[in-house]
């Protein structure tokens, strides 16, 4: 039987923090100028969660594009995307508003250390 990973000697967690996450994708949906500022800091990469870095992609095109970025158009963006869909769908990027932070700190959020990886 396979030991697992955390069983291993040599595993390592990766440094990361699910809220911050969720907060810098949340503050984008509240008020798209944000994403200027996060997408200074942030690239899909950064984000520990392979769900937040399809979102986190999906925004970053839409803006380079021109197109607004709420909850509408972003799930109409990811929903044949197989990833956001298990995470929940529409129902996951909903709950991305729940909770955020005030929006004057979305930039100080998306420069914590342990956002990245």
């Amino acid at each position: 039987m396979r030991k697992p990973a955390w069983e291993d000697p040599l595993y390592v967690e990766l440094p990361q923090n699910d809220d911050a996450e969720k907060s810098v994708l949340g503050a984008v949906l509240a008020d798209n100028v944000y994403m200027g500022h996060v997408s200074e800091i942030l690239g899909p990469m950064d984000f520990y969660r392979t769900v937040n870095q399809h979102i986190f992609r999906a925004m970053r095109e839409m803006a380079d594009s021109g197109e607004p970025i709420d909850l509408l158009t972003l799930y109409a963006r990811v929903q044949g995307d197989g990833v956001v869909e298990a995470a929940g769908g529409a129902a996951y990027l909903s709950r991305l508003m729940e909770g955020i932070p005030h929006l004057l700190n979305a930039r100080e959020v998306a420069s914590y250390d342990d956002i990245a990886v």
